[in-house]
């Protein structure tokens, strides 16, 4: 009976194989979706802190013309960040896209478009 437990044992452990790429393949987006829920978790409660601080100072300004030029000074300067990153950072990113879409599919040589961090700067300023 020995020799019969010892052969399933050798035939069990045989069959232990690797995971195959498939698994790998699995665990990694599984671990992806983690991650990007995360982020976008996070992204979407800091817009919301922001839209509640945003509020909370039109609201408690003693005078509203005050908390006004206020918003409007916020919002110029942080459009002027964002203008000035596409352009320095990431030119390609600047205007509509459809002249970079329009070439890629007719073939044209495109380099960079998508590559060097193109998106980033519009993604977290704009």
């Amino acid at each position: 009976m020995s020799d019969t437990t010892q052969s399933q044992e050798t035939q069990q452990a045989v069959m232990i194989q690797p995971p195959s790429g498939l698994t790998v393949l699995s665990l990694l987006s599984i671990l992806t979706g983690v991650v990007v829920g995360a982020v976008c978790g996070t992204f979407r409660l800091l817009l919301e802190h922001a839209a509640g601080l945003r509020t909370a100072l039109v609201l408690d300004a003693p005078h509203p013309f005050p908390a006004g030029l206020m918003m409007i000074a916020i919002g110029s300067i942080t459009a002027f960040i964002a203008a000035w990153m596409v352009r320095r950072l990431a030119p390609l990113a600047s205007g509509s896209g459809i002249p970079h879409v329009e070439a890629v599919l007719a073939g044209l040589n495109c380099p960079g478009f998508c590559g060097d961090g193109t998106v980033i700067p519009p993604f977290l300023v704009g």
